[in-house]
């Protein structure tokens, strides 16, 4: 008995209060704009031992990935993905340290100056390419 007059006094207050909101099950990220002192923070952590170390490793890690998904019969084309995703982060990563930024004072901020124009070069491909 005193278990149902739990559960009813829950759904009494589940009722009137409304249903606590419930967590996600999946992660939410918020993403800050990449800015010129992330850039700079970043090419100076990559030219420290630690950061060259770091780039070594993963690409070492890259290709032990390789070798052994060519040794992959069964599931090659898992593999050769898996392989060319860890290669192609490892590559925007170090993208990160050469996105180039352009200031724009007010003056200069018409709309010709702000309009959208067509990417090119490694601006396309990072626009494509980047998660």
């Amino acid at each position: 008995m005193i278990g149902v007059v739990g559960k009813v006094k829950r759904w009494l207050v589940r009722l009137l209060m409304g249903e606590p909101a419930k967590p996600s099950p999946l992660p939410v990220y918020t993403i800050h704009n990449w800015t010129p002192s992330d850039k700079d923070n970043l090419i100076n952590f990559l030219a420290t031992a630690t950061g060259k170390s770091l780039i070594s490793r993963m690409q070492t890690i890259g290709m032990q990935m390789a070798m052994q998904g060519a040794e992959d019969v069964v599931h090659t084309a898992h593999s050769a993905g898996r392989t060319a995703g860890f290669l192609d982060g490892i590559r925007w990563l170090e993208s990160q340290a050469r996105i180039e930024f352009e200031t724009i004072s007010e003056a200069e901020a018409d709309s010709s100056a702000i309009s959208a124009r067509e990417q090119q070069g490694d601006a396309l491909l990072r626009e494509l390419y980047s998660p």
